[in-house]
């Protein structure tokens, strides 16, 4: 038990902490980054294409939930 009015030694554990934050936030944004570079490069001649609006509206959708499952892949990458 630490004695009144004391704070601890916490400074190592904030940066720490702080690192992991940091690290976590860049290995999140490089993922989104490749996801979206691959997805342009794969789907970007279909967006450009002149589909009717609700075909688009479907591709979008589908395309999220992709997207959405390769977020969930990068988290059990990032956990394991």
């Amino acid at each position: 038990m630490l004695p009144a009015g004391t704070a601890g030694d916490w400074g190592d554990d904030w940066i720490w902490g702080i690192s992991l934050i940091a690290l976590s936030v860049v290995t999140h944004a490089a993922g989104l980054a490749l996801i979206g570079i691959t997805f342009v490069k794969c789907f970007g001649s279909m967006i450009a294409s002149p589909w009717r609006t609700h075909r688009r509206f479907i591709f979008f959708s589908l395309s999220l939930g992709v997207m959405a499952v390769l977020l969930v892949l990068l988290h059990g990458i990032e956990a394991s």
